[in-house]
């Protein structure tokens, strides 16, 4: 099944059959090469089972899909400044159509905040539009915190092969793990990831992706608290780029989980540590310690 296409192949013992979303008509038999075209030339197929002829199943799944995938289309259409204004209001207007439905808004919604929304976005030129309006605006506000889980979710997930990470990763985003993630990161801590975690009821409720989902939160956590301590010492644009590199090399637990609550000489040592470390400019780092008046390096 291809949600970006539209399209699905069931492949069974005696014959194929394709499905195709948007048009109420029987599953129609297609040759077994179209099977092959079609793996070629789509990159999101999901396999699941068809059930028996006609395949209500499938086909309620595929339609499901497919409305989400071009709201979300629709929706970066109207964001893309290269485009004439017709056709972004018009594509805000399709979009805004389609996120009606309820279950179509939250997954985009939960698309839009398990990905960073593209720096060369278009926001100010968006045409308002209900629904479109609303869910730009929170993936722009919240666009940091989604870069941080990104970040944390690399970091705890690395060991995985890149498909195995990739397919957990998509269902974590499908099922509301990223936006659940996000808010408490802006938010309230723990409350919506704690609650989103104890109702799962798939496989990513099974050890150890379940262990690892709770290292991720821990992980985003830190990088929050690294990312503030970087601010809070000033000089953020040219202490940032070396410390962010560093976070996937410096073994992170061994920062205290309460490091706002230490002294700004403190936590301005724990940022020189991993400068010092990973070969930040001397100079930097003396003008860090300027900052606060702590003295020499």
């Amino acid at each position: 099944m291809s949600a970006r296409a539209g399209r699905a192949i069931v492949v069974s013992d005696s014959e194929h059959y394709l499905l195709e979303a948007g048009r109420q008509i029987p599953p129609q038999p297609c040759a077994p090469g179209q099977l092959n075209n079609f793996l070629s030339l789509v990159s999101d197929i999901r396999q699941l089972e068809a059930g028996a002829f006609p395949f209500a199943e499938a086909r309620q799944t595929l339609e499901r899909g497919w409305r989400e995938q071009s709201a979300l289309d629709l929706l970066l259409m109207a964001l893309d400044g290269d485009l004439e204004p017709g056709l972004r209001e018009d594509a805000a207007q399709v979009a805004s159509r389609l996120l009606a439905r309820t279950e179509v808004c939250l997954a985009v919604r939960h698309r839009l905040l398990g990905t960073p929304l593209p720096k060369e976005a278009d926001i100010e030129g968006l045409p308002e539009t209900p629904h479109v309006t609303e869910l730009v605006r929170e993936a722009s506000h919240s666009r940091e915190m989604v870069v941080i889980a990104n970040q944390a979710w690399d970091r705890v997930f690395w060991d995985f092969g890149h498909s195995e990470r990739r397919e957990i990763k998509d269902r974590c985003i499908w099922e509301g793990g990223f936006t659940a993630l996000v808010k408490d990161l802006q938010f309230d801590p723990d409350r919506h990831f704690q609650h989103w975690l104890r109702h799962l009821g798939t496989p990513l409720a099974e050890p150890p992706v379940s262990d690892l989902l709770r290292k991720w939160q821990e992980m985003a956590g830190r990088f929050l608290e690294e990312t503030r301590l970087c601010r809070s010492v000033g000089l953020e644009q040219e202490v940032g780029e070396v410390f962010s590199r560093s976070l996937k090399q410096v073994p992170l637990e061994k920062l205290p989980r309460n490091a706002l609550d230490l002294s700004e000489k403190a936590r301005t040592g724990i940022i020189l540590h991993t400068l010092t470390l990973h070969g930040a400019d001397p100079n930097l780092r003396r003008r860090v310690l300027d900052k606060i008046g702590v003295g020499r390096a």
